[in-house]
């Protein structure tokens, strides 16, 4: 692999690119880690609601 281009770069272009990419991998852990469980659209188990009208 070519190496000479990092020498050619600023460190802080380096650092910028280096904390995006921690931002993108935490973004994606927590989108995966804690999504909610989808409730079920069973015909025979469905609560029934009314709406409230408000003021």
């Amino acid at each position: 692999m070519n190496l000479e281009f990092l020498h050619t770069l600023d460190v802080q272009i380096l650092g910028a690119v280096a904390v995006a990419i921690v931002a993108i991998v935490i973004g994606v852990v927590f989108l995966f880690s804690y999504k909610k469980p989808k409730g079920c659209l069973d015909p025979e188990n469905f609560k029934q609601f009314k709406l409230v009208k408000r003021v």
